[in-house]
C-alpha cells in the first residue's frame, strides 16, 4: 500500500509507483471519481494526441473514399456511416464493431456524406456511378440493408455537395463538374423520383434553414429557396461573395458565414 500526505492547500504527490503503474506524465491531468461505498479512484487522463489516436478504427475497413461519415441513431441504435470505397458500413462507434454494410459502386472517388433519414440511407456519386437509397432493418441484435431505388448518375448524381433532407424529399446539386451549371435538384426520398431540377447553381452546396434550402452556387450567389416538392420556387438571391465557391454556407445566431477561394463573409440576417 502506497500513502501520501494532503498539504494544506489540498495538494498532494502521488508515489511513484503508482505514476509508473498508471504510465502518468508530468504535469498530465488525472480524473477523480467517488464511489458509493465512499473510496475514491484515480485515472489519468488521456491528452489530445492519445484520444485523436484512439480515435482510429483498428477495424479495417475497404477504403475510405474521402473521409466522409454520418453520425444517426437507425432503430433505437447509435451508429457511424462510413461511406467507404465498397460502399456504406455501419459501426458502434464505442467499439468499431459493423452492424450492416450496404455495397454501393465505386469509381474514382465518393465524396459526400451518407444523408440519413429514419431508417433510410441515401448515397451519391459522380463519375458515372448514380445513386442508390437503402432501408436498415432489425432482428433481434442483427442489422440488415436492402436497396429500394436507385437511379443512374445522368438523372441523380452527387459530386462532392452533400445534399439535405426536409419532410420527406431530398434537395441537393447533381452532376459532375459541371461549373455554373449544374441543377439543384428535389429527389422523392422513398421512391427516388425527381420532382424537379433548377439548373444554373454549378458546385456549390446547400444548407436547410427554417423550411428553405439556403444555396450557396459556385459563383458566389446565396439564393434561399423554398424546400418544396410542387415546384422550384425562390425567396431570395444575393451576390456575396468572388471566387469559386466550393462549400455550403453555415447560419448560427441570426448571421450567416460564407467562402470562396478568394474571401470569407459574415452577413448578418437576424431580425430587426
Amino acid at each position: 500500500m502506497s500513502t501520501s500526505t494532503l498539504t494544506d492547500k489540498g495538494q498532494t504527490t502521488v508515489p511513484q509507483e503508482i505514476r509508473d503503474a498508471l504510465k502518468v506524465k508530468p504535469r498530465q491531468r488525472l480524473t477523480w471519481s467517488l464511489r458509493a461505498d465512499g473510496t475514491a479512484v484515480v485515472r489519468p487522463q488521456p491528452s489530445a494526441l492519445e484520444l485523436f489516436g484512439s480515435l482510429k478504427s483498428a477495424k479495417k475497413f475497404p477504403g475510405r473514399a474521402a473521409e466522409r461519415e454520418a453520425v444517426a441513431t437507425i432503430l433505437g441504435t447509435r451508429q457511424v456511416i462510413f461511406f467507404t470505397q465498397k460502399g456504406l458500413v455501419s459501426v458502434v462507434p464505442a467499439t468499431g464493431a459493423v452492424l450492416w454494410r450496404f455495397p454501393f459502386k465505386y469509381k474514382t472517388a465518393t465524396a459526400i456524406s451518407p444523408v440519413v433519414f429514419g431508417d433510410i440511407v441515401y448515397c451519391s456519386a459522380a463519375y458515372g456511378v448514380g445513386t442508390s437509397a437503402c432501408k436498415i432493418s432489425k432482428t433481434g441484435d442483427g442489422f440488415a440493408a436492402v436497396e429500394i431505388w436507385s437511379q443512374p448518375a445522368n438523372v441523380l448524381a452527387n459530386h462532392w455537395c452533400t445534399p439535405v433532407y426536409s419532410e420527406g424529399y431530398i434537395y441537393g446539386i447533381s452532376g459532375q463538374a459541371s461549373y455554373g451549371k449544374a441543377p439543384l435538384v428535389c429527389v422523392d426520398a422513398n421512391t427516388g423520383k425527381v420532382m424537379w431540377k433548377q439548373p444554373g447553381f454549378g458546385m456549390g452546396g446547400c444548407t436547410l434553414v427554417n423550411g428553405c434550402v439556403m444555396v450557396l452556387n459556385d459563383a458566389g450567389d446565396l439564393v434561399l429557396v423554398k424546400a418544396a416538392p410542387e415546384s422550384y420556387q425562390e425567396v431570395a438571391r444575393s451576390h456575396v461573395l468572388a471566387g469559386k465557391c466550393w462549400n455550403a454556407a453555415s447560419v448560427s445566431n441570426g448571421r450567416i458565414y460564407a467562402r470562396s477561394t478568394r474571401e470569407g463573409a459574415c452577413l448578418d440576417v437576424s431580425a430587426r
